[in-house]
């Protein structure tokens, strides 16, 4: 009997542009009934195994910076041992209990609930590579968001983004706005599912650590 008031709800959930539509709330609800656990699935695999790549192959060792990152599935596609440091940011506390479960390491792997707009990293930190996995697309200004966490990359420090095909208009605006320090590009399709991915690593340069 209340069929179509939750479809009602999803689609509004589903059509709306930007995070600041989004409640607290609502995010929560999502993770609640197991609305993006679809992000661990084996489709996913190949877009996470592009993104730990060019972690392992350009910065092996050095702390990530995992923002928007859900129930923690980026944490699983990183190696226990190898000298990296974790840190996992998302606004939903459901998501963030989820991941806590996955922690392996206390002392280098860590999850925060927090707004990424206004998310502060610890005084004098930098981080080696800083994630935006599936996130920039709800955002109304999502240069300004990347640009914003530059001031927290160490010398030389990667950024990568990764972006659902249909979000392509955003991907084209922030792969022009990161063009002069791209390093590769690259579209991820998973042909099974009819799914694809952009995605793209990007060198800071100049960036004071």
């Amino acid at each position: 009997m209340r069929i179509r008031p939750a479809l009602s709800r999803i689609k509004r959930f589903v059509t709306r542009q930007h995070w600041e539509d989004y409640s607290v709330e609502e995010w929560n609800r999502q993770y609640a009934s197991s609305t993006w656990t679809y992000l661990a699935n084996l489709e996913q695999v190949p877009r996470y195994a592009v993104i730990e790549g060019w972690r392992r192959r350009l910065k092996p060792t050095g702390s990530v910076l995992d923002l928007g990152c859900g129930e923690g599935t980026l944490l699983e596609h990183l190696p226990l041992a190898g000298g990296v440091t974790y840190t996992g940011v998302d606004l939903a506390q459901v998501a963030i209990e989820a991941a806590v479960t996955k922690i392996r390491d206390q002392s280098r792997e860590r999850f925060v609930c927090a707004d990424l707009r206004t998310f502060e990293t610890p005084a004098g930190s930098a981080f080696d590579v800083i994630i935006f996995n599936e996130v920039l697309c709800y955002f109304a200004d999502p240069v300004s968001l990347v640009q914003r966490y530059r001031s927290s990359l160490a010398t030389e420090g990667l950024v990568i983004v990764s972006l659902f095909h249909k979000n392509e208009r955003y991907w084209r605006v922030i792969n022009q706005s990161l063009a002069s320090e791209c390093l590769q590009t690259t579209v991820v399709n998973e042909l099974s599912s009819g799914k694809s991915w952009y995605l793209g690593v990007y060198q800071a340069r100049g960036t004071p650590s």
